[in-house]
């Protein structure tokens, strides 16, 4: 029950208001005096109901459609609460920037989740995106079975949000009570130093992600990842339809060359090397590596940039990386 009570809410994963951030203002509907909020308080009951009953069900996630949710039948009600907040505060220059900045979060959020059917299913999907920041540290995941199941910082993720909904429900009341939200930069640097506050408070429980996951690298393991230019990633391997290749190569361990097995159609030409003829069966290949540079960490982490270019020529070609075991990655990983 307190799973789907506060995931259908909060989940990193299936949660509405973390991915349509501006109905973080229907709290303020709710403490409201005026006519239309009085009004709306009557169908709160029975959206009570109806939400316990959803949250009380060990499918609330949704178990046909993920992002679409059980709660969606609630949404007019809330999208309700926020035309009230709106009709009473957004005279205030500071409100209307307040509401305009959320509405953007909103439309961008909705914009990624419209483009990937596999995002808008399951929000994991976008958030394992983030090249830099982990997203679940700041987002509660709350698709578990048990409390003790729950990561750690879970509790205070869950504070930390209702505290932000119940701040700005504070704020805005103060608002339509004459006082404050004039001033759009106060709006915008008390709004900064909120969420860098939290955000502060929530990364005491740091990621088990211990580094950077770029969208265009192929990540062989032990400190080793290949940054592909004039090809296509797709799940663990690129695709090139011809022309030139680009790799660029970050590693812990020294390396002289990547051994590649190609396949495909055409020709395939290396630096200082034969044309190779590309064919279904493959070819193993030594690509040599060119050093770049030597970097150095703050925490005496030290890599080594390699690069080099290929050239292919034809409908197609598949270059598969085959593993050294020096490295330490899974074979089977390759550049298509």
């Amino acid at each position: 029950m307190g799973q789907g009570l506060l995931g259908l809410a909060l989940d990193a994963r299936y949660g509405l208001l973390p991915y349509v951030p501006v109905l973080l203002l229907a709290g303020a509907g709710l403490v409201g005096s005026d006519r239309g909020a009085t009004r709306l308080r009557w169908a709160v009951p029975a959206a009570a109901v109806y939400y316990f009953t959803v949250a009380s069900a060990d499918n609330w996630s949704g178990a046909v459609c993920s992002l679409g949710r059980y709660v969606m039948p609630l949404v007019p009600l809330v999208v309700a609460l926020v035309a009230v907040v709106l009709a009473r505060t957004a005279s205030r220059r500071g409100v209307l920037a307040f509401v305009l900045m959320l509405a953007a979060w909103t439309a961008l959020l909705a914009i990624v989740l419209w483009r990937d059917p596999l995002a808008s299913n399951d929000c994991a999907v976008l958030l394992a995106r983030s090249t830099f920041a982990d997203g679940n540290v700041y987002l509660p995941n709350l698709f578990i079975k048990t409390w003790s199941e729950g990561a750690p910082g879970l509790l205070a993720r869950i504070a930390v949000w209702i505290a932000l909904a119940m701040a700005a429900a504070c704020w805005l009341r103060r608002v339509a009570r004459g006082r404050g939200g004039a001033s759009p930069g106060r709006m915008l640097a008390g709004t900064t130093a909120v969420v860098l506050a939290a955000a502060l408070l929530l990364e005491r429980w740091p990621s088990s992600r211990a580094a950077p996951r770029f969208p265009n690298a192929l990540d062989l393991g032990g400190g080793t990842a290949v940054f592909v230019s004039g090809a296509t990633l797709q799940d663990d391997y690129a695709r090139a339809a011809g022309g030139a290749v680009d790799l660029l190569v970050r590693s812990r361990v020294p390396l002289d060359s990547l051994t590649l097995v190609a396949e495909g159609e055409g020709l395939l030409r290396l630096p200082n090397r034969s044309v190779i003829a590309l064919s279904s069966r493959g070819t193993r290949v030594e690509v040599p590596l060119t050093p770049l540079a030597n970097l150095s960490g703050r925490r005496g982490v030290r890599e080594t940039l390699y690069s080099q270019r290929l050239e292919i020529e034809g409908h197609r070609a598949v270059l598969r990386y085959a593993t050294p075991v020096s490295i330490g990655a899974s074979p089977g990983k390759g550049l298509h």
